[in-house]
């Protein structure tokens, strides 16, 4: 009988329900902000206590210093074993005191010493990935596993409610009591 159950609704649901074109379209005009991916940088970081230092380990990078030996030997942050790396950053989840400088860099270029409540910081950036957004197509199957469910949970809501409405129920009153 489970067995039967289970072939009925996969014959009648979830076979026959299809999410169309329109639809994908539709959902993917509203919700293109889930579909864009924000500029992202590689970011490296030295941090130091005071500006002093800060200073001295900036001198010592323009003057040709190596930045990842630098940053493992002088750099007090949790990166610094590291060599600094603190990863790919996305645009708008960095503290806004760094966001501004590390999104202005070119490749390979040293910031200036940033002050923060952390200490003050030397950066720099190795890759830049600008902002992408997925295409219709792209988006596509996505779009269709995230509607798809629904569809089918109405549908089967609907077959219960028509099956409900053709069968006949009796109470029995006494078998309750």
């Amino acid at each position: 009988e489970q067995i039967l159950v289970q072939v009925l609704i996969e014959r009648e649901i979830l076979d026959k329900i299809k999410v169309d074109d329109e639809e994908v379209l539709e959902y993917y005009e509203q919700n293109k902000d889930s579909f864009t991916e924000k500029e992202q940088v590689h970011l490296y970081n030295i941090l130091l206590e005071t500006e002093k230092e800060a200073q001295d380990v900036l001198e010592q990078l323009k003057a040709g210093g190596d930045f990842n030996e630098i940053a493992i030997e002088k750099s007090t942050g949790p990166s610094a074993t590291q060599s600094g790396d603190l990863g790919y950053l996305t645009k708008g989840t960095i503290i806004p005191e760094i966001e501004e400088v590390v999104f202005a860099l070119e490749l390979e270029e040293l910031s200036e010493v940033i002050k923060t409540d952390f200490g003050f910081h030397i950066l720099k950036i190795t890759e830049k990935k600008p902002e992408t957004i997925k295409t219709l197509e792209e988006a596509k199957e996505d779009i269709i596993q995230t509607l798809l469910p629904d569809k089918q949970k109405e549908a089967f809501e609907n077959l219960l409610e028509e099956l409900k409405s053709k069968s006949e129920i009796e109470i029995n009153e006494e078998a309750l009591q």
